[in-house]
């Protein structure tokens, strides 16, 4: 015999999983205390899976998020408008409230703050802190990569790279560009553009983008060699690129060369390329690039 559940019957179980899975029938969250350990792995145990943690380590951190570290453990936070708040406090809260998510993995999500013995709610939307892409390493093959050992690009550089899938292991350096180089660069593309291409006559010169202020870039090293990754605006991966700085850490990045630099740069700056990055080693899972 086949049941046909009536439309209102539906959608109201389809709230009802709605509400649930986002804590909004909760009538009052218990905040347990616990390490960041204890919470991650359930030896802390809480009716709502929200935990009070006042001994942390913030590894690296973001405008909308966290990386907490207890031992050999890192945990994703994802903290809407964290930077905001502590600037508001002028301090360091004493606790962070936070509940436990599952779905895509482990991870939390800072509900609010404790501040001289007072909590401070936070500001927390669903959709806001978008979560970097982190897989199991059995459901991303790598072996199609062909690998390097980056750091011999100094004696020998590879021919035949751009475009071709690549990896190699190396650690990550994080450089801010000040406005002044910015705004050099930006003249020296100009002025590039202008001299392989004409323009009409007629068509009056654009005016020069205003540069910002600052620019973060993201290199991967080992030896004298650096390469430049390309598009690394994602912040849940900055955050990672920045916790694996903090850790000293080294990876294996995966991805294809779009620029090879002149010999003469190379020599120079010790920058031999940009490297449009597609996944790299995270803590024993892959970090997948959208």
């Amino acid at each position: 015999m086949r049941i046909v559940l009536p439309a209102f019957g539906l959608l109201a179980s389809g709230l009802l999983f709605l509400f649930s899975s986002c804590g909004l029938l909760e009538k009052e969250e218990t905040f347990v205390d616990a390490t960041v350990a204890a919470a991650v792995n359930g030896t802390a145990e809480s009716a709502t899976n929200t935990f009070r943690i006042a001994d942390y380590d913030i590894l690296a951190e973001g405008q909308d998020h966290l990386l907490l570290k207890a031992g050999n453990a890192i945990q994703i936070v994802a903290a809407t408008g964290y930077q905001d708040s502590v600037a508001s406090f002028g301090k360091k809260p004493d606790a962070l409230l936070v509940k436990k998510w599952t779905n895509p993995y482990p991870h939390f999500r800072l509900r609010g703050y404790e501040v001289d013995g007072t909590r401070r709610d936070g500001s927390f939307v669903i959709a806001a802190s978008e979560l970097p892409i982190l897989m199991d390493r059995k459901l991303y093959d790598t072996s199609f990569f062909q690998t390097y050992e980056l750091a011999a690009w100094e004696e020998e550089m590879p021919e035949n790279l751009i475009g071709n899938m690549i990896g190699f292991v190396g650690s990550i350096e994080r450089v801010v560009i000040d406005s002044t180089t910015l705004a050099a660069e930006a003249a020296a593309a100009a002025k590039a553009a202008k001299g392989s291409k004409q323009a009409p006559a007629a068509e009056p010169e654009a005016e020069a983008p205003v540069p910002p202020k600052e620019a973060v870039r993201y290199y991967v090293t080992s030896g004298n060699v650096r390469v430049l990754i390309e598009n690394t605006t994602e912040p849940g991966v900055r955050l990672l690129f920045d916790g694996m700085i903090a850790e000293e850490k080294k990876g294996a990045f995966y991805g294809s060369m779009n620029v090879v630099s002149p010999a003469k740069i190379r020599r120079d700056t010790g920058i031999y390329g940009k490297f449009q990055l597609s996944v790299f080693d995270f803590a024993n899972r892959l970090c997948v690039l959208r």
